[in-house]
């Protein structure tokens, strides 16, 4: 339970940081997310930092050279939709992968035997 409460408040930090990020393009942010589902879409199980999504996933549009912000926005978006989930991987980095369909209704998932 405290790990899930950890990555919500680091959701949290992150949308906010992400927010209140100057003079990135809305049209940008928004074609990175739909370059974003069409990838998840085609990888369903794919799961990376912001840093290897805008290094490796392909093909995201050379919007803004990929700026790491304009990915991170993108991210932060579709992680508010709840269209992506953010945890805390091995190394204690965010990652970010699809959210899986508990979660798409904003259901708790619990280990078995819980």
């Amino acid at each position: 339970m405290q790990v899930m409460a950890r990555e919500l408040q680091d959701v949290t930090l992150v949308t906010s940081w992400v927010s209140a990020m100057p003079g990135t393009s809305t049209d940008a942010v928004t074609e990175v997310a739909a370059a974003l589902r069409r990838y998840l879409r085609a990888h369903p199980q794919a799961c990376d930092t912001s840093e290897g999504i805008a290094a490796w996933w392909r093909p995201l549009p050379p919007v803004a050279g990929n700026a790491p912000d304009v990915v991170a926005q993108a991210l932060a978006a579709l992680v508010a939709s709840g269209e992506m989930e953010c945890a805390l991987g091995p190394d204690g980095q965010a990652v970010y992968r699809a959210a899986r369909p508990a979660a798409r209704k904003g259901m708790q998932v619990e280990p078995p035997g819980s």
